[in-house]
C-alpha cells in the first residue's frame, strides 16, 4: 500500500525545550521504532529506561544539538548529537516507522550535519545493522563494525541554528557584532547566516529578556529577518 504524503518541517530543538514531553515524544518514537522494525518486544522497563536515557544525554553532555521532525504538533522522528574532542557524534536518528519513506530521516540528517559543519569537520557514529545502508547513502564509511564516519562539508551556506556559541565561531564572522551579547545568551536561541567559505554575515538572538537582536548586511538582511522570525516562532512553540 502507498503511504500517503505529508507535510513537515524539521524544527530545532534548544536546551530550554529540554523537558519531560520533548523526552516523552523521543521515547516513544525510539520504541515504536524498536518495536516495528526490529521485532522487539517493548514494555513498561524499556520505556523507563530509554526515557531516562534522553534525560540523562541532555543533562550531561554538554554541546547537546537536536532536531525533530513534525506534523503539525506530532514530532514524527528526530536527531540528536553532541561535540566531542574528535568531532561531532551522532547519537540518536529515528523516525516514525509509520512516517518511513517521505525524506524525514535524509532532512533530520542533512540539518544536523550543517549545524555540525560550523563547528566541526567530522561526524561520527554507531548504526544499528538495518540502518548501515541509509548511512552509506550519505557518504559515511565503515572503520570498525558498525562505527562509521563522514567528513563534513567546509562550506556551509544559509541559515544554520547556533546551539552553542563557541570561541571558533567569533573568528567567522564578518559583521560588528556585540560579542558579550552573545557570550552572555551563548544558550539562547541563536541563527547564523553562513556565506561561502564559512563566513558569517548574519547573526541573530533571542535573548534571556526575550529580545530579538538581529545584526546583518544588507544584502541578507531581509532574508535573514525573515528566516529568523519563522523559525525562532516554530523553535520557541516546542518550549515549555
Amino acid at each position: 500500500m502507498t503511504k500517503n504524503k505529508i507535510n513537515f518541517e524539521i524544527i530545532p530543538i534548544f536546551d530550554q525545550s529540554a523537558d519531560s514531553r520533548i523526552w516523552h515524544d523521543f521515547t516513544e518514537i525510539e520504541l515504536k521504532c524498536d518495536s516495528e522494525k526490529y521485532n522487539y518486544h517493548v514494555d513498561d522497563t524499556d520505556r523507563c529506561r530509554i526515557y531516562k536515557s534522553h534525560m540523562y544525554d541532555w543533562m550531561h553532555y554538554k554541546n547537546n544539538m537536536s532536531f525533530a521532525a513534525y506534523s503539525g504538533e506530532q514530532m514524527v522522528g528526530f536527531a540528536t548529537a553532541y561535540k566531542e574532542k574528535s568531532g561531532m557524534y551522532l547519537r540518536n536518528l529515528y523516525v516514525n516507522p509509520s512516517f518511513n519513506g517521505m525524506g524525514i530521516g535524509h532532512q533530520l540528517l542533512d540539518k544536523t550535519e550543517k549545524a555540525s559543519a560550523l563547528v566541526s569537520d567530522l561526524m561520527e557514529l554507531v548504526s544499528l545493522n538495518g540502518a548501515v545502508t541509509f548511512y552509506e547513502s550519505h557518504g559515511y564509511t565503515n572503520f570498525d563494525n558498525r562505527t562509521m564516519n563522514k567528513k563534513l562539508p567546509e562550506s556551509v551556506i544559509g541559515v544554520v541554528p547556533v546551539f552553542k556559541w563557541y570561541k571558533s565561531l567569533r573568528a567567522q564572522i564578518k559583521l560588528d557584532v556585540d560579542n558579550s551579547l552573545l557570550i552572555h545568551n551563548k544558550n539562547q536561541p541563536i541563527f547564523v547566516y553562513v556565506a561561502p567559505g564559512r563566513e558569517i554575515v548574519g547573526v541573530a538572538v533571542r535573548t534571556t529578556e526575550n529580545k530579538d537582536v538581529i545584526w546583518t548586511s544588507n544584502k541578507n538582511g531581509k532574508e535573514m529577518a525573515c528566516f529568523y522570525e519563522n523559525q525562532l516562532l516554530k523553535a520557541l512553540s516546542k518550549i515549555r
